[in-house]
């Protein structure tokens, strides 16, 4: 199985949930991975189709996984750190990873799995 991680800011009605849904007819496991937990992430944790990946930030920090993907001198812990955190520490069953920030476009479903096939069958 195949892990797609849609990173994010903050959760927002805005996002397009079904379609985030839709990519587990795919085959995939759907996670979405937050920096700042809130009301509509939580909600969505007890959803059948999409987990959300909740890692606390301390936790994150002091195990070295903050300032991952920035320059910065400070130690922050963001969706990027998190997401990396998790499926290096906490849940290994993935192989593959697709890790896509949320102002990504996908023009379709379709479109992670086409370029899977494309390049290659993975299982």
């Amino acid at each position: 199985m195949i892990a797609i991680v849609i990173l994010c800011k903050e959760l927002t009605e805005n996002h397009d949930i079904e379609f985030y849904k839709n990519l587990k007819k795919n085959n995939y496991n759907v996670f979405i991975c937050v920096d700042i937990e809130n009301d509509l992430s939580l909600k969505l944790e007890k959803d059948d189709f999409i987990n959300i990946i909740t890692v606390d930030h301390e936790e994150c920090i002091s195990s070295g996984f903050s300032s991952l993907t920035t320059f910065t001198t400070h130690k922050k812990c963001t969706a990027w750190d998190k997401s990396i955190y998790y499926f290096s520490m906490k849940n290994l069953d993935y192989e593959h990873i697709w890790i896509i920030e949320d102002d990504v476009f996908l023009p379709n479903v379709n479109c992670i799995s086409n370029i899977d096939k494309k390049y290659g069958e993975i299982s």
